[in-house]
């Protein structure tokens, strides 16, 4: 979920069986950094989302609780995005 001035926005994904460490952390970063780059909070959430499932995704493969964030490095920077947002209201 995100919220801004603009307004609420969440994203659901399905789940994934993982406990990983650190998941809070990189989706900060990744929000922020997507934040800056877009300008839009929405567009932020979605690639937020789709970058951090990668990185759940190859952390998974890789049978590991430490997140793959260079085997995911890809999709941290460029996300396929794979998730819709949704206005909230």
């Amino acid at each position: 979920m995100a919220v801004s001035d603009a307004g609420p926005w969440a994203v659901t994904t399905p789940l994934l069986p993982i406990s990983p460490n650190g998941g809070g952390d990189v989706t900060a970063a990744l929000y922020l950094a997507h934040l800056f780059e877009t300008g839009s909070p929405a567009a932020a959430l979605a690639r937020t989302t789709s970058s951090v499932f990668a990185i759940l995704e190859a952390t998974l493969a890789a049978g590991t609780r430490e997140l793959q964030l260079v085997g995911a490095q890809g999709a941290t920077a460029r996300p396929d995005e794979r998730f819709a947002v949704r206005a909230l209201r």
